[in-house]
Protein backbone atom coordinates (compact mmCIF):
# COMPACT_ATOMS: atom_id res chain seq x y z
CA UNK A 1 0.00 0.00 0.00
CA UNK A 2 2.78 2.20 0.90
CA UNK A 3 4.46 1.70 -2.36
CA UNK A 4 0.95 2.28 -4.12
CA UNK A 5 0.56 5.49 -2.43
CA UNK A 6 3.87 6.83 -3.02
CA UNK A 7 3.63 6.33 -6.83
CA UNK A 8 0.34 8.28 -6.75
CA UNK A 9 1.48 11.22 -4.95
CA UNK A 10 4.02 11.58 -7.60
CA UNK A 11 1.38 10.96 -10.22
CA UNK A 12 -0.31 13.87 -8.48
CA UNK A 13 2.94 15.80 -8.42
CA UNK A 14 2.29 15.44 -4.40
CA UNK A 15 5.88 16.95 -2.83
CA UNK A 16 5.72 15.37 1.03
CA UNK A 17 8.69 17.16 1.69
CA UNK A 18 6.52 20.26 1.67
CA UNK A 19 3.72 21.54 4.41
CA UNK A 20 0.51 19.82 4.32
CA UNK A 21 -0.90 23.19 3.57
CA UNK A 22 0.96 23.59 0.83
CA UNK A 23 0.38 20.09 -0.81
CA UNK A 24 -3.43 19.98 -0.56
CA UNK A 25 -4.20 23.21 -0.86
CA UNK A 26 -5.50 22.97 -4.13
CA UNK A 27 -5.86 19.03 -4.98
CA UNK A 28 -5.64 18.25 -8.66
CA UNK A 29 -9.20 16.45 -9.80
CA UNK A 30 -8.84 12.68 -11.10
CA UNK A 31 -11.01 11.59 -13.59
CA UNK A 32 -11.43 7.46 -13.21
CA UNK A 33 -13.57 4.56 -13.70
CA UNK A 34 -16.20 3.87 -11.41
CA UNK A 35 -15.90 -0.51 -12.47
CA UNK A 36 -13.87 -3.08 -10.50
CA UNK A 37 -14.46 -5.90 -12.87
CA UNK A 38 -14.24 -6.44 -16.59
CA UNK A 39 -17.43 -6.35 -18.46
CA UNK A 40 -15.78 -7.45 -21.46
CA UNK A 41 -13.93 -10.52 -20.42
CA UNK A 42 -16.11 -13.82 -20.35
CA UNK A 43 -17.82 -14.38 -16.45
CA UNK A 44 -15.71 -17.62 -16.31
CA UNK A 45 -12.43 -15.91 -16.69
CA UNK A 46 -10.20 -15.58 -13.22
CA UNK A 47 -8.46 -12.35 -11.76
CA UNK A 48 -11.20 -9.81 -14.01
CA UNK A 49 -10.10 -7.32 -11.64
CA UNK A 50 -8.99 -4.24 -13.03
CA UNK A 51 -5.25 -2.68 -12.82
CA UNK A 52 -3.87 0.57 -13.26
CA UNK A 53 -1.56 0.74 -16.36
CA UNK A 54 2.14 0.37 -15.70
CA UNK A 55 3.07 3.92 -17.51
CA UNK A 56 1.25 6.74 -16.00
CA UNK A 57 -0.11 8.98 -18.08
CA UNK A 58 0.92 13.02 -18.64
CA UNK A 59 -2.75 13.97 -17.47
CA UNK A 60 -5.01 14.38 -14.96
CA UNK A 61 -6.71 10.94 -15.86
CA UNK A 62 -6.32 7.94 -14.61
CA UNK A 63 -7.04 4.91 -17.34
CA UNK A 64 -7.92 1.14 -15.93
CA UNK A 65 -7.18 -1.91 -17.74
CA UNK A 66 -7.90 -5.78 -17.69
CA UNK A 67 -4.81 -7.90 -17.23
CA UNK A 68 -6.55 -10.55 -18.66
CA UNK A 69 -8.14 -8.83 -22.41
CA UNK A 70 -6.42 -5.40 -21.88
CA UNK A 71 -9.67 -3.56 -22.15
CA UNK A 72 -9.49 -0.02 -21.38
CA UNK A 73 -11.67 1.55 -18.91
CA UNK A 74 -11.57 5.51 -19.26
CA UNK A 75 -14.65 7.77 -17.12
CA UNK A 76 -16.88 7.84 -19.61
CA UNK A 77 -16.35 5.09 -22.02
CA UNK A 78 -14.15 1.52 -22.32
CA UNK A 79 -11.97 0.58 -25.51
CA UNK A 80 -11.44 -2.96 -26.26
CA UNK A 81 -10.17 -5.28 -29.37
CA UNK A 82 -12.08 -5.68 -32.36
CA UNK A 83 -12.40 -9.01 -34.38
CA UNK A 84 -9.55 -7.88 -36.42
CA UNK A 85 -6.10 -7.39 -35.38
CA UNK A 86 -5.52 -4.23 -35.11
CA UNK A 87 -9.22 -3.45 -34.70
CA UNK A 88 -10.37 -1.44 -31.30
CA UNK A 89 -13.77 -0.87 -30.46
CA UNK A 90 -15.06 1.40 -27.40
CA UNK A 91 -18.78 1.59 -25.84
CA UNK A 92 -19.80 4.90 -24.82
CA UNK A 93 -21.52 4.76 -21.34
CA UNK A 94 -24.49 6.66 -20.72
CA UNK A 95 -24.32 6.93 -16.88
CA UNK A 96 -20.46 8.58 -16.54
CA UNK A 97 -20.16 10.28 -13.10
CA UNK A 98 -17.23 12.04 -14.20
CA UNK A 99 -17.90 13.68 -17.59
CA UNK A 100 -19.85 16.79 -15.81
CA UNK A 101 -21.16 17.90 -18.96
CA UNK A 102 -22.94 14.66 -19.10
CA UNK A 103 -24.06 14.19 -15.16
CA UNK A 104 -25.30 17.16 -14.49
CA UNK A 105 -27.03 17.94 -17.96
CA UNK A 106 -25.26 21.33 -18.45
CA UNK A 107 -25.81 21.16 -22.05
CA UNK A 108 -29.38 20.79 -22.49
CA UNK A 109 -29.99 23.20 -19.94
CA UNK A 110 -28.19 25.86 -21.82
CA UNK A 111 -29.69 24.89 -25.23
CA UNK A 112 -33.13 24.77 -23.43
CA UNK A 113 -32.39 27.97 -22.02
CA UNK A 114 -30.72 30.23 -24.07
CA UNK A 115 -31.13 28.58 -27.71
CA UNK A 116 -27.53 28.47 -27.79
CA UNK A 117 -25.01 27.04 -30.51
CA UNK A 118 -21.90 25.23 -30.23
CA UNK A 119 -19.45 28.46 -30.27
CA UNK A 120 -22.47 29.95 -27.70
CA UNK A 121 -21.66 27.11 -25.27
CA UNK A 122 -18.17 27.18 -25.51
CA UNK A 123 -18.43 30.92 -24.39
CA UNK A 124 -20.63 30.55 -22.01
CA UNK A 125 -18.25 27.96 -20.01
CA UNK A 126 -15.29 29.77 -20.45
CA UNK A 127 -16.91 32.96 -18.93
CA UNK A 128 -18.68 30.60 -16.13
CA UNK A 129 -15.40 28.11 -15.39
CA UNK A 130 -12.70 30.85 -15.16
CA UNK A 131 -9.26 28.63 -15.85
CA UNK A 132 -6.41 29.20 -17.54
CA UNK A 133 -7.73 27.00 -20.47
CA UNK A 134 -10.44 27.89 -22.44
CA UNK A 135 -13.11 25.65 -24.48
CA UNK A 136 -12.68 25.93 -28.25
CA UNK A 137 -15.72 25.63 -30.60
CA UNK A 138 -14.35 22.28 -31.78
CA UNK A 139 -14.10 20.49 -27.86
CA UNK A 140 -17.85 22.46 -27.82
CA UNK A 141 -18.80 20.64 -30.90
CA UNK A 142 -17.56 17.25 -29.53
CA UNK A 143 -18.80 17.44 -26.13
CA UNK A 144 -22.46 18.20 -27.87
CA UNK A 145 -22.12 14.79 -30.00
CA UNK A 146 -20.51 13.06 -27.59
CA UNK A 147 -23.08 13.61 -24.94
CA UNK A 148 -26.39 12.86 -27.36
CA UNK A 149 -25.17 10.21 -28.72
CA UNK A 150 -24.82 8.68 -25.46
CA UNK A 151 -28.91 9.35 -24.88
CA UNK A 152 -30.08 8.88 -28.65
CA UNK A 153 -29.63 4.78 -29.58
CA UNK A 154 -27.41 2.27 -29.36
CA UNK A 155 -24.82 2.76 -32.67
CA UNK A 156 -20.87 1.41 -33.51
CA UNK A 157 -18.21 3.51 -34.81
CA UNK A 158 -14.37 3.26 -35.43
CA UNK A 159 -12.53 3.31 -31.66
CA UNK A 160 -11.79 6.96 -30.98
CA UNK A 161 -12.59 8.97 -34.37
CA UNK A 162 -13.00 12.03 -35.59
CA UNK A 163 -16.34 14.51 -34.66
CA UNK A 164 -17.20 14.20 -38.53
CA UNK A 165 -17.11 10.03 -38.36
CA UNK A 166 -18.94 9.88 -35.37
CA UNK A 167 -21.97 11.90 -36.08
CA UNK A 168 -22.20 10.20 -39.27
CA UNK A 169 -22.25 6.98 -37.60
CA UNK A 170 -24.94 7.94 -35.61
CA UNK A 171 -26.70 9.13 -38.25
CA UNK A 172 -27.16 6.41 -40.48
CA UNK A 173 -28.65 4.63 -37.31
CA UNK A 174 -31.49 7.84 -36.63
CA UNK A 175 -32.19 7.63 -40.39
CA UNK A 176 -31.46 10.15 -43.48
CA UNK A 177 -33.00 13.25 -43.72
CA UNK A 178 -35.77 12.36 -41.25
CA UNK A 179 -35.78 9.54 -37.89
CA UNK A 180 -38.04 9.15 -35.00
CA UNK A 181 -37.38 9.71 -31.11
CA UNK A 182 -36.94 6.89 -29.35
CA UNK A 183 -39.65 5.99 -26.87
CA UNK A 184 -42.21 8.47 -29.07
CA UNK A 185 -44.25 5.26 -30.27
CA UNK A 186 -45.20 4.28 -26.95
CA UNK A 187 -45.64 7.27 -25.29
CA UNK A 188 -49.46 8.27 -24.05
CA UNK A 189 -51.03 10.65 -21.91
CA UNK A 190 -54.09 12.52 -20.60
CA UNK A 191 -53.49 15.13 -23.01
CA UNK A 192 -52.59 12.88 -26.05
CA UNK A 193 -54.74 9.48 -25.46
CA UNK A 194 -58.15 9.23 -24.86
CA UNK A 195 -61.01 6.79 -23.53
CA UNK A 196 -62.94 6.33 -27.20
CA UNK A 197 -65.92 8.21 -27.14
CA UNK A 198 -70.03 7.41 -28.87
CA UNK A 199 -72.66 10.11 -29.59
CA UNK A 200 -74.90 8.69 -27.25
CA UNK A 201 -72.34 9.28 -24.50
CA UNK A 202 -72.26 13.62 -25.20
CA UNK A 203 -76.02 12.74 -25.43
CA UNK A 204 -75.80 11.37 -21.40
CA UNK A 205 -73.45 14.53 -20.81
CA UNK A 206 -76.09 16.85 -21.73
CA UNK A 207 -75.19 17.96 -25.60
CA UNK A 208 -78.35 19.18 -27.73
CA UNK A 209 -77.88 18.31 -31.36
CA UNK A 210 -81.50 19.80 -32.24
CA UNK A 211 -84.01 17.92 -34.59
CA UNK A 212 -82.21 17.98 -37.70
CA UNK A 213 -81.29 14.80 -39.29
CA UNK A 214 -78.84 16.19 -41.85
CA UNK A 215 -75.30 17.06 -41.31
CA UNK A 216 -75.75 21.14 -40.62
CA UNK A 217 -78.20 21.43 -37.82
CA UNK A 218 -77.69 25.18 -38.35
CA UNK A 219 -75.13 27.87 -39.19
CA UNK A 220 -72.78 27.46 -36.65
CA UNK A 221 -72.55 23.38 -36.77
CA UNK A 222 -69.20 23.90 -38.83
CA UNK A 223 -67.26 26.21 -36.93
CA UNK A 224 -65.19 28.67 -38.54
CA UNK A 225 -66.32 27.98 -42.25
CA UNK A 226 -66.31 30.30 -44.50
CA UNK A 227 -70.30 30.25 -46.26
CA UNK A 228 -74.06 29.01 -44.78
CA UNK A 229 -75.43 26.27 -43.90
CA UNK A 230 -77.84 26.57 -46.97
CA UNK A 231 -74.67 26.63 -49.25
CA UNK A 232 -73.10 23.87 -47.63
CA UNK A 233 -76.23 21.11 -47.97
CA UNK A 234 -76.50 22.23 -51.28
CA UNK A 235 -73.02 21.55 -52.40
CA UNK A 236 -72.28 17.75 -53.65
CA UNK A 237 -69.41 16.04 -52.05
CA UNK A 238 -66.58 15.51 -54.07
CA UNK A 239 -65.09 12.51 -53.06
CA UNK A 240 -62.81 10.00 -54.99
CA UNK A 241 -64.08 7.15 -53.21
CA UNK A 242 -66.00 5.57 -56.37
CA UNK A 243 -69.29 4.48 -54.30
CA UNK A 244 -72.08 5.66 -56.71
CA UNK A 245 -74.74 4.74 -53.82
CA UNK A 246 -73.82 7.55 -51.57
CA UNK A 247 -74.02 10.79 -53.57
CA UNK A 248 -75.84 13.30 -51.17
CA UNK A 249 -74.57 14.98 -48.15
CA UNK A 250 -77.36 13.04 -45.41
CA UNK A 251 -76.48 10.11 -46.43
CA UNK A 252 -72.96 10.64 -46.03
CA UNK A 253 -73.66 11.78 -42.76
CA UNK A 254 -75.81 8.73 -41.70
CA UNK A 255 -73.05 6.52 -42.58
CA UNK A 256 -70.70 8.67 -40.30
CA UNK A 257 -73.34 9.21 -37.50
CA UNK A 258 -74.05 4.96 -37.30
CA UNK A 259 -70.28 4.26 -36.73
CA UNK A 260 -70.22 6.47 -33.82
CA UNK A 261 -73.87 6.49 -32.49
CA UNK A 262 -73.71 3.75 -29.40
CA UNK A 263 -70.66 1.92 -27.65
CA UNK A 264 -70.03 -1.88 -28.17
CA UNK A 265 -70.12 -4.69 -25.66
CA UNK A 266 -66.76 -4.66 -24.17
CA UNK A 267 -63.42 -2.71 -23.94
CA UNK A 268 -64.52 0.52 -25.75
CA UNK A 269 -60.45 1.30 -27.26
CA UNK A 270 -58.67 4.24 -27.10
CA UNK A 271 -58.19 7.48 -29.26
CA UNK A 272 -54.86 9.24 -29.98
CA UNK A 273 -54.39 12.49 -31.98
CA UNK A 274 -50.99 13.03 -33.65
CA UNK A 275 -50.27 16.82 -34.95
CA UNK A 276 -48.35 17.41 -38.31
CA UNK A 277 -47.21 20.50 -39.39
CA UNK A 278 -43.86 22.06 -41.25
CA UNK A 279 -41.49 24.50 -40.49
CA UNK A 280 -39.02 26.63 -42.95
CA UNK A 281 -35.94 25.19 -41.49
CA UNK A 282 -33.39 24.76 -44.06
CA UNK A 283 -30.11 23.87 -45.20
CA UNK A 284 -28.31 24.12 -48.16
CA UNK A 285 -28.18 21.54 -50.92
CA UNK A 286 -26.84 21.08 -54.67
CA UNK A 287 -27.62 23.69 -56.85
CA UNK A 288 -28.61 21.52 -59.97
CA UNK A 289 -32.62 21.43 -60.22
CA UNK A 290 -34.55 18.29 -58.75
CA UNK A 291 -30.48 16.98 -56.81
CA UNK A 292 -30.72 16.61 -53.26
CA UNK A 293 -27.28 15.87 -52.68
CA UNK A 294 -24.83 17.47 -50.00
CA UNK A 295 -22.05 19.98 -50.90
CA UNK A 296 -19.05 19.44 -51.02
CA UNK A 297 -17.89 22.62 -49.62
CA UNK A 298 -20.24 24.47 -47.12
CA UNK A 299 -18.71 27.43 -47.19
CA UNK A 300 -18.57 28.42 -50.98
CA UNK A 301 -19.83 25.58 -52.64
CA UNK A 302 -22.76 25.06 -54.96
CA UNK A 303 -22.69 21.36 -56.18
CA UNK A 304 -22.76 17.89 -54.36
CA UNK A 305 -20.08 15.65 -55.22
CA UNK A 306 -21.25 14.02 -58.11
CA UNK A 307 -22.10 16.80 -60.22
CA UNK A 308 -18.65 18.78 -59.04
CA UNK A 309 -16.73 15.79 -61.20
CA UNK A 310 -18.91 16.96 -63.77
CA UNK A 311 -16.65 20.02 -64.03
CA UNK A 312 -20.09 22.75 -63.36
CA UNK A 313 -17.93 24.79 -61.62
CA UNK A 314 -16.03 25.60 -65.02
CA UNK A 315 -19.96 25.92 -66.95
CA UNK A 316 -22.15 29.09 -66.65
CA UNK A 317 -24.63 29.34 -64.46
CA UNK A 318 -27.02 29.57 -66.64
CA UNK A 319 -28.24 25.99 -67.42
CA UNK A 320 -29.46 26.51 -71.11
CA UNK A 321 -25.76 28.04 -71.80
CA UNK A 322 -23.47 25.19 -71.48
CA UNK A 323 -20.25 27.59 -72.44
CA UNK A 324 -17.21 27.57 -69.93
CA UNK A 325 -16.83 30.47 -67.64
CA UNK A 326 -14.65 33.04 -68.85
CA UNK A 327 -12.99 33.91 -66.61
CA UNK A 328 -11.67 30.92 -64.73
CA UNK A 329 -13.47 31.21 -61.15
CA UNK A 330 -16.50 33.61 -62.07
CA UNK A 331 -19.96 32.56 -62.58
CA UNK A 332 -21.03 32.82 -66.25
CA UNK A 333 -19.10 33.11 -69.29
CA UNK A 334 -18.08 35.96 -71.72
CA UNK A 335 -21.52 36.58 -72.73
CA UNK A 336 -22.13 40.33 -71.27
CA UNK A 337 -25.84 39.70 -70.99
CA UNK A 338 -25.36 36.79 -68.93
CA UNK A 339 -22.64 38.73 -66.90
CA UNK A 340 -25.15 41.46 -65.97
CA UNK A 341 -28.19 39.29 -65.23
CA UNK A 342 -26.30 37.66 -62.74
CA UNK A 343 -25.40 40.46 -60.96
CA UNK A 344 -28.82 41.57 -60.93
CA UNK A 345 -30.20 38.44 -59.49
CA UNK A 346 -27.72 38.68 -56.82
CA UNK A 347 -28.58 42.10 -55.89
CA UNK A 348 -32.41 41.23 -56.00
CA UNK A 349 -31.50 38.02 -53.38
CA UNK A 350 -29.86 40.15 -51.35
CA UNK A 351 -32.99 42.61 -51.21
CA UNK A 352 -35.35 39.58 -50.47
CA UNK A 353 -33.14 38.35 -47.43
CA UNK A 354 -33.21 41.61 -46.17
CA UNK A 355 -36.99 41.99 -46.35
CA UNK A 356 -37.40 38.50 -44.95
CA UNK A 357 -35.69 39.40 -41.83
CA UNK A 358 -37.65 42.29 -41.39
CA UNK A 359 -40.78 40.44 -41.81
CA UNK A 360 -39.51 37.82 -39.24
CA UNK A 361 -39.37 40.66 -36.71
CA UNK A 362 -43.24 42.09 -37.61
CA UNK A 363 -46.60 40.17 -36.60
CA UNK A 364 -48.84 39.13 -39.86
CA UNK A 365 -50.89 42.22 -38.99
CA UNK A 366 -48.26 44.69 -40.02
CA UNK A 367 -46.96 42.83 -42.91
CA UNK A 368 -50.29 42.08 -44.49
CA UNK A 369 -49.28 38.29 -44.34
CA UNK A 370 -48.19 38.75 -48.31
CA UNK A 371 -45.13 37.30 -48.64
CA UNK A 372 -42.29 39.55 -50.71
CA UNK A 373 -41.70 38.85 -54.60
CA UNK A 374 -38.63 39.38 -56.22
CA UNK A 375 -38.97 40.20 -60.11
CA UNK A 376 -35.83 38.85 -61.90
CA UNK A 377 -35.33 40.12 -65.10
CA UNK A 378 -36.04 39.01 -68.30
CA UNK A 379 -32.76 37.54 -70.52
CA UNK A 380 -32.92 37.23 -74.50
CA UNK A 381 -36.44 37.02 -74.46
CA UNK A 382 -37.06 34.83 -71.47
CA UNK A 383 -39.28 35.50 -68.48
CA UNK A 384 -36.98 35.36 -65.50
CA UNK A 385 -38.58 33.52 -63.27
CA UNK A 386 -38.48 31.23 -66.10
CA UNK A 387 -34.22 30.72 -66.27
CA UNK A 388 -33.06 28.32 -64.61
CA UNK A 389 -29.37 28.86 -63.28
CA UNK A 390 -26.69 27.47 -60.81
CA UNK A 391 -25.58 30.54 -59.48
CA UNK A 392 -26.04 29.94 -55.91
CA UNK A 393 -26.78 26.45 -53.63
CA UNK A 394 -30.10 25.66 -53.55
CA UNK A 395 -32.32 24.62 -49.81
CA UNK A 396 -34.28 22.14 -48.52
CA UNK A 397 -37.89 23.45 -48.54
CA UNK A 398 -39.08 23.00 -44.99
CA UNK A 399 -38.70 20.46 -42.17
CA UNK A 400 -41.84 18.72 -41.27
CA UNK A 401 -42.35 17.89 -38.16
CA UNK A 402 -44.99 15.31 -36.11
CA UNK A 403 -46.05 15.71 -32.21
CA UNK A 404 -48.83 14.23 -30.55
CA UNK A 405 -51.04 16.26 -29.16
CA UNK A 406 -49.84 16.89 -25.83
CA UNK A 407 -46.50 18.12 -27.89
CA UNK A 408 -44.34 14.90 -27.48
CA UNK A 409 -42.68 14.64 -30.86
CA UNK A 410 -42.16 11.39 -32.27
CA UNK A 411 -40.31 12.06 -35.99
CA UNK A 412 -39.51 14.07 -38.77
CA UNK A 413 -38.83 14.53 -42.23
CA UNK A 414 -38.11 17.02 -44.46
CA UNK A 415 -39.26 18.55 -47.90
CA UNK A 416 -37.25 19.41 -50.52
CA UNK A 417 -39.07 21.10 -53.43
CA UNK A 418 -42.19 21.91 -51.38
CA UNK A 419 -44.71 20.92 -49.22
CA UNK A 420 -46.69 18.57 -51.19
CA UNK A 421 -49.06 16.02 -50.24
CA UNK A 422 -47.57 13.78 -51.82
CA UNK A 423 -43.74 14.70 -49.66
CA UNK A 424 -46.14 14.88 -46.51
CA UNK A 425 -47.55 11.17 -47.12
CA UNK A 426 -43.85 9.81 -47.71
CA UNK A 427 -42.51 11.29 -44.47
CA UNK A 428 -45.68 10.04 -42.18
CA UNK A 429 -45.40 6.37 -44.65
CA UNK A 430 -41.76 6.44 -43.23
CA UNK A 431 -42.10 7.28 -39.43
CA UNK A 432 -44.83 4.46 -38.97
CA UNK A 433 -43.62 2.21 -41.55
CA UNK A 434 -42.31 -0.60 -38.69
CA UNK A 435 -45.10 0.90 -36.07
CA UNK A 436 -48.01 0.68 -37.45
CA UNK A 437 -49.68 -0.19 -34.23
CA UNK A 438 -49.26 2.94 -32.87
CA UNK A 439 -50.85 4.95 -35.69
CA UNK A 440 -52.98 7.47 -34.80
CA UNK A 441 -56.79 7.82 -34.83
CA UNK A 442 -56.43 10.97 -36.05
CA UNK A 443 -54.24 13.30 -37.98
CA UNK A 444 -54.33 17.12 -37.43
CA UNK A 445 -52.58 19.04 -40.24
CA UNK A 446 -53.00 22.39 -41.96
CA UNK A 447 -53.88 20.58 -45.64
CA UNK A 448 -55.32 17.62 -44.36
CA UNK A 449 -58.30 17.97 -47.29
CA UNK A 450 -55.73 18.28 -49.31
CA UNK A 451 -53.71 15.29 -48.15
CA UNK A 452 -56.58 13.31 -48.00
CA UNK A 453 -57.48 13.74 -51.23
CA UNK A 454 -54.11 12.86 -52.55
CA UNK A 455 -54.10 9.57 -50.74
CA UNK A 456 -57.82 8.35 -51.63
CA UNK A 457 -56.55 9.66 -55.41
CA UNK A 458 -53.33 7.79 -55.18
CA UNK A 459 -54.75 4.74 -53.26
CA UNK A 460 -58.07 3.80 -52.25
CA UNK A 461 -57.14 1.30 -50.38
CA UNK A 462 -54.63 2.76 -48.52
CA UNK A 463 -54.13 1.50 -45.16
CA UNK A 464 -54.38 5.22 -43.35
CA UNK A 465 -57.88 5.74 -45.14
CA UNK A 466 -58.85 2.98 -42.46
CA UNK A 467 -56.58 3.32 -39.77
CA UNK A 468 -56.76 7.11 -39.60
CA UNK A 469 -59.20 10.52 -39.89
CA UNK A 470 -57.12 13.27 -41.28
CA UNK A 471 -58.53 16.83 -39.78
CA UNK A 472 -57.36 20.23 -40.20
CA UNK A 473 -56.16 21.74 -37.34
CA UNK A 474 -58.23 24.42 -35.59
CA UNK A 475 -56.48 27.61 -36.64
CA UNK A 476 -56.12 26.63 -39.83
CA UNK A 477 -59.65 25.64 -40.88
CA UNK A 478 -60.80 29.18 -40.11
CA UNK A 479 -60.05 29.82 -43.63
CA UNK A 480 -60.79 26.69 -45.08
CA UNK A 481 -63.92 27.40 -47.68
CA UNK A 482 -67.36 25.90 -46.97
CA UNK A 483 -67.69 24.94 -50.89
CA UNK A 484 -64.48 22.19 -50.29
CA UNK A 485 -67.42 19.08 -49.43
CA UNK A 486 -64.06 16.54 -48.27
CA UNK A 487 -62.75 19.46 -45.78
CA UNK A 488 -65.70 20.09 -43.68
CA UNK A 489 -67.46 16.50 -44.22
CA UNK A 490 -64.20 15.06 -43.31
CA UNK A 491 -61.55 17.11 -41.51
CA UNK A 492 -63.72 19.09 -39.31
CA UNK A 493 -61.57 19.69 -36.39
CA UNK A 494 -65.25 20.19 -33.88
CA UNK A 495 -68.07 18.93 -35.59
CA UNK A 496 -70.82 19.84 -33.31
CA UNK A 497 -73.48 17.26 -34.41
CA UNK A 498 -71.70 14.40 -33.38
CA UNK A 499 -70.15 12.61 -35.98
CA UNK A 500 -66.93 12.54 -34.58
CA UNK A 501 -67.57 12.36 -31.11
CA UNK A 502 -63.67 11.52 -30.13
CA UNK A 503 -62.85 15.48 -31.16
CA UNK A 504 -65.36 16.82 -28.31
CA UNK A 505 -66.02 17.39 -24.92
CA UNK A 506 -69.12 18.33 -23.17
CA UNK A 507 -68.71 21.44 -20.86
CA UNK A 508 -71.09 23.88 -18.60
CA UNK A 509 -70.54 27.21 -18.67
CA UNK A 510 -70.79 29.67 -15.42
CA UNK A 511 -74.37 29.63 -15.62
CA UNK A 512 -74.94 25.48 -16.00
CA UNK A 513 -75.51 25.48 -19.53
CA UNK A 514 -73.77 22.74 -21.68
CA UNK A 515 -71.13 23.63 -24.13
CA UNK A 516 -69.10 21.26 -26.81
CA UNK A 517 -65.10 22.28 -26.79
CA UNK A 518 -62.33 20.54 -28.54
CA UNK A 519 -61.01 17.25 -26.74
CA UNK A 520 -57.08 17.89 -28.19
CA UNK A 521 -55.04 19.98 -28.51
CA UNK A 522 -54.28 20.52 -32.22
CA UNK A 523 -51.93 23.13 -32.24
CA UNK A 524 -48.89 21.40 -30.46
CA UNK A 525 -46.73 21.16 -33.48
CA UNK A 526 -47.28 24.92 -34.08
CA UNK A 527 -45.72 25.43 -30.53
CA UNK A 528 -43.12 23.32 -31.21
CA UNK A 529 -41.75 24.88 -34.34
CA UNK A 530 -41.94 28.53 -32.63
CA UNK A 531 -39.56 27.09 -30.31
CA UNK A 532 -37.60 26.01 -32.75
CA UNK A 533 -37.16 29.59 -34.11
CA UNK A 534 -34.02 30.30 -31.69
CA UNK A 535 -32.24 27.26 -33.19
CA UNK A 536 -32.53 28.78 -36.93
CA UNK A 537 -29.94 30.64 -37.33
CA UNK A 538 -27.19 27.93 -36.52
CA UNK A 539 -29.45 25.29 -38.46
CA UNK A 540 -29.26 26.97 -41.74
CA UNK A 541 -25.63 27.24 -41.78
CA UNK A 542 -25.09 23.28 -41.24
CA UNK A 543 -24.40 20.49 -43.23
CA UNK A 544 -26.78 17.50 -43.80
CA UNK A 545 -25.79 15.11 -41.57
CA UNK A 546 -24.92 17.74 -38.59
CA UNK A 547 -28.61 19.12 -39.31
CA UNK A 548 -29.95 15.40 -39.12
CA UNK A 549 -28.13 14.91 -35.98
CA UNK A 550 -28.98 18.29 -34.15
CA UNK A 551 -32.62 18.11 -35.04
CA UNK A 552 -32.86 14.60 -33.97
CA UNK A 553 -31.31 15.79 -30.03
CA UNK A 554 -33.32 19.09 -30.17
CA UNK A 555 -36.34 16.73 -30.59
CA UNK A 556 -35.13 14.35 -27.87
CA UNK A 557 -34.87 17.35 -25.49
CA UNK A 558 -38.35 18.99 -25.91
CA UNK A 559 -39.40 15.49 -25.30
CA UNK A 560 -37.38 15.42 -21.82
CA UNK A 561 -38.90 18.71 -21.73
CA UNK A 562 -42.58 17.72 -22.26
CA UNK A 563 -42.49 14.34 -19.33
CA UNK A 564 -41.23 16.96 -16.92
CA UNK A 565 -44.37 19.04 -17.61
CA UNK A 566 -46.72 15.61 -17.93
CA UNK A 567 -45.37 14.37 -14.79
CA UNK A 568 -45.29 17.96 -12.61
CA UNK A 569 -48.94 18.24 -14.08
CA UNK A 570 -49.78 14.68 -12.88
CA UNK A 571 -51.14 14.00 -16.23
CA UNK A 572 -49.74 10.16 -16.60
CA UNK A 573 -52.20 7.65 -17.21
CA UNK A 574 -52.89 5.27 -14.43
CA UNK A 575 -53.47 1.53 -14.80
CA UNK A 576 -57.19 1.90 -14.79
CA UNK A 577 -57.56 3.70 -17.83
CA UNK A 578 -55.59 0.70 -19.43
CA UNK A 579 -57.89 -2.10 -17.76
CA UNK A 580 -60.88 -0.10 -18.87
CA UNK A 581 -59.63 0.49 -22.27
CA UNK A 582 -58.03 -2.64 -23.46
Amino acid sequence: MANDADILYEFLGVDMTKPLSEIFSQPSPILMTDLLRCIVCPHGTEYTTLRRREDIQTAYLAVAECKVCRTRYYPDRYVYKGPTPGNHLQRLRCDTQYLRISKHGVWEEVILSFHCSWSSFSDWTNRRIKTGRSLTFRQSQRLFIEHFSRHLLTFSCAANSKTDVLVSAVREEIGRDGGIVPGAMEHACMDCTHKKRYRQDLIDEGADFGEEVGLIAGEDDVEGLEGSSEEINNTEPDLENGDSEIDTVDQLYAQVLAENELAPEGPRGYSRLAVIDGKTMRHRICAVPGCTGALTNYKKGRFCRDHALEGLDDICGIVSCGRPVSPLGSLTCDNPSHHTWVQRVIRAQQARAIDSLIDSSMTPATTGNVPFRVELPELEGLAGNKIVHTFRARTTYCLQTVQWACGTPIGWGKCFTAESPSQVLTIIDNIWKDHSQYKPNFIAYNSSCKLLRHIVTQNPSNPWISSTKFIVDAWHYIGHKATDSLCWLWCNPVPRNGAQPDLVLVENDNDGHPHLTRAFNTETAEQFNAWLNGFEAQLCQMSNVNYDFFIHALMLLYKEDIGRRIEKKERELDEQFWEDVL
